[in-house]
């Protein structure tokens, strides 16, 4: 099995590129059948969901329109701080059909703070598309509507998923191997 190592962990193949194309694709028809008569605004929460949104969009082919916010509650772990810090502006989505793209819903807590933030904006509608979302881990009550992968509670890095900064440029997924102690940078071990 396929792994890499990341810092001082360790992580295996979780969900292939070819998984993720298969995903991806099947959420970007779901968004186009929702939303064929609409113009969405999809609010990219950048860095990790960056990938996954420029797959999607291209997907999705109606007419849209992209925006970024910054916004996150880890800080160098595997574990969420619990406080979401936002950098950057946020857009402008008065009156408008909002997609937040997110790599990962696990506690909540970034989703809960983004809808809060755009909410004083008053858009028409508001949903959320993740690549990953962890039902079982949320602290907050949220929902997500369109999502590739369901899980547990699994530390992933890839597709846009870092730990401590490193990984997002992985194609595929992977997972936290648990007894993890690599001193390595980053080394690919196949």
């Amino acid at each position: 099995m396929s792994t890499v190592t990341l810092h001082d962990l360790s992580f295996r193949l979780r969900f292939s590129r070819a998984e993720i194309v298969e995903r991806v694709a099947e959420v970007a028809r779901s968004i186009r059948a929702d939303y064929a008569d609409r113009e969405p605004v999809f609010v990219v929460v950048v860095n990790g969901a960056m990938f996954f949104a420029v797959d999607l969009v291209r997907l999705v082919g109606i007419p849209c329109t992209m925006a970024c916010i910054q916004a996150s509650s880890y800080g160098s772990g595997t574990q969420s701080k619990g406080v979401v810090d936002f950098g950057g502006l946020v857009p402008n989505v008065r009156e408008k059909d909002v997609i937040i793209v997110e790599d990962i819903v696990d506690t909540g807590t970034t989703i809960r703070a983004i809808l809060a933030k755009l909410a004083d904006q008053h858009p028409r509608s508001v949903a959320v598309a993740a690549v990953v979302n962890k039902p079982a881990a949320h602290a907050v009550p949220v929902q997500v509507q369109y999502r590739c992968f369901e899980m547990e509670s699994e530390f992933l890095v890839g597709y846009g998923l870092d730990y401590a900064g490193r990984g997002r440029e992985l194609t595929d997924i992977y997972e936290l191997i648990a007894d993890s102690t690599s001193q390595s940078p980053y080394t690919k071990i196949n």
